[in-house]
């Protein structure tokens, strides 16, 4: 059976927001944005989507940002993403704050999903799925 989503938040920095990813009418259209419109299409109920990216921000500033609104929303899917392409970052603070928002919104009974860039990608148990491009087996 296939689920049926009410409420879609969407979280995260440029790359969800949809800076410089134009739709055929010129207008930005995100990943999250052409996601929405594919979860709407695919079902008869409604569904209500929010996107709560802005451009620049960094995963403890998605954390402290945009999860509370979020969770406030009380969404049955969430997807967020953070593409890290700074040079420095502190990877360890990146995993956490990821964490922690994976957990708050699973347990909050949200289906969620992070998309992989460069970041880790965490499993449904919170764990790390993936390393990041590049990285050596031990990180």
């Amino acid at each position: 059976m296939t689920p049926t989503y009410h409420r879609y938040v969407a979280l995260g920095d440029s790359s969800t927001e949809g800076l410089e990813d134009p739709a055929p009418n010129g207008h930005h259209c995100g990943w999250a944005d052409r996601f929405a419109q594919h979860v709407a299409r695919a079902q008869e109920a409604p569904l209500l989507y929010a996107n709560l990216a802005i451009r620049g921000r960094k995963t403890r500033q998605i954390l402290e940002e945009q999860l509370e609104p979020a969770l406030a929303m009380r969404p049955d899917l969430a997807t967020g993403t953070n593409d890290l392409i700074r040079r420095h970052f502190d990877l360890s603070s990146v995993i956490a704050d990821l964490r922690r928002l994976h957990l708050s919104l699973r347990g909050q009974g949200a289906t969620e999903g992070l998309q992989r860039g460069r970041a880790r990608a965490l499993r449904r148990d919170g764990h790390l799925a993936a390393r990041p491009r590049g990285a050596s087996p031990g990180v």
